[in-house]
């Protein structure tokens, strides 16, 4: 190793380091020299799993970046593949007063330091990735996970018209692959949130919707994407289109209605969807697992090249009904 050269080394390390952080710290323990040469691209993959350690990688990395400074050099430790998610003890801290807003100005702090490099990003987190949008710019990232849930259940009255959901802004000008995790939508529908991620990443080709329920109006969204012609669908620029049922009840009722039955029904109708999707979009229907259960595997295994969080299923010929309507009412 030490007669290889630096730039050689660091490729090296690069493609070492990618799998979400392990591998960067074993070699930064090696030896101080180990140290200083992966010290520019340990950060290349971060998995980063309860809020309190965002905390200490921020220290982390800002040591590390200040420590590679110098009036000869003005370099910093690249971040192209984070991974941001709860522990069981996270709920407990955002339930505190202020909680959320602690949380918020922390991920804040952290994506306006790095986001202009990232290329991938998993990230499900209390605070609305909405916010994070309109205050930060990710004009490398390529792939997006993101959760979408409602904390705090939305009371709809007269008197309590629905929130508007903001206008996001164009800040994903290359992002290709948006998934989308949905656990409760009270405040907004399906066909609402993606008209916004519509307007605000116009050039993704890859739409992963995962833990899809009945009353989310996600079929009526499927309908007007398959029925209507290329150019007038609800996202014009997908042609990949990923849908993860939610997990079927394991009793036959329980609280909301969701019986057994209705999933069925739901499944079904997803099912026939997917037959009848036309040739220039490919519509994949994964089976109604955990998503959660999923995440990490998925991330690790796109960012080493894999699918990922991507399937193909069928070609998009196979079966398909070509650039016809057809009418599923």
């Amino acid at each position: 190793m030490e007669t290889l050269p630096l730039e050689t080394l660091h490729h090296i390390f690069l493609f070492a380091c990618s799998d979400g952080g392990s591998t960067g710290i074993s070699l930064s323990l090696v030896s101080r020299s180990y140290r200083d040469i992966v010290r520019p691209v340990r950060y290349n993959s971060v998995a980063l799993i309860g809020y309190t350690n965002i905390g200490t990688f921020l220290r982390c990395y800002r040591n590390d970046r200040a420590a590679l400074q110098s009036p000869e050099q003005d370099i910093a430790p690249i971040i192209r593949h984070l991974l941001l998610t709860t522990d069981a003890s996270d709920i407990d801290r955002v339930i505190r007063p202020g909680g959320t807003a602690i949380l918020q100005s922390i991920l804040l702090d952290l994506f306006q330091l790095i986001g202009s490099t990232l290329v991938t990003l998993s990230y499900t987190c209390h605070a609305q990735m909405e916010i994070i949008l309109a205050k930060c710019a990710f004009p490398r990232l390529q792939e997006l996970t993101f959760l979408r849930n409602v904390a705090i259940p939305y009371q709809f009255s007269a008197v309590a018209p629905l929130p508007e959901y903001a206008q996001l802004p164009r800040a994903l000008p290359s992002l290709r692959k948006l998934h989308v995790i949905l656990i409760t939508t009270l405040d907004h529908a399906v066909p609402v949130i993606l008209a916004r991620w519509a307007h605000a990443a116009p050039n993704v080709t890859h739409l992963r919707i995962s833990n899809l329920r009945g009353g989310m109006r996600g079929i009526e969204w499927m309908r007007d994407m398959l029925e209507a012609e290329p150019d007038t669908r609800p996202y014009p620029s997908l042609a990949h289109i990923v849908i993860q049922p939610y997990a079927r009840p394991v009793q036959a009722t329980y609280s909301g209605g969701m019986t057994q039955a209705i999933h069925s029904q739901f499944i079904g109708e997803v099912e026939a969807f997917q037959q009848a999707a036309p040739a220039d979009l490919n519509l994949v229907r994964l089976e109604p697992t955990g998503w959660s259960q999923m995440l990490l595997g998925e991330w690790l295994d796109g960012i080493a090249g894999g699918t990922g969080a991507w399937p193909e299923g069928k070609p998009p010929h196979a079966g398909g009904i070509g650039r016809r309507r057809r009418s599923f009412t």
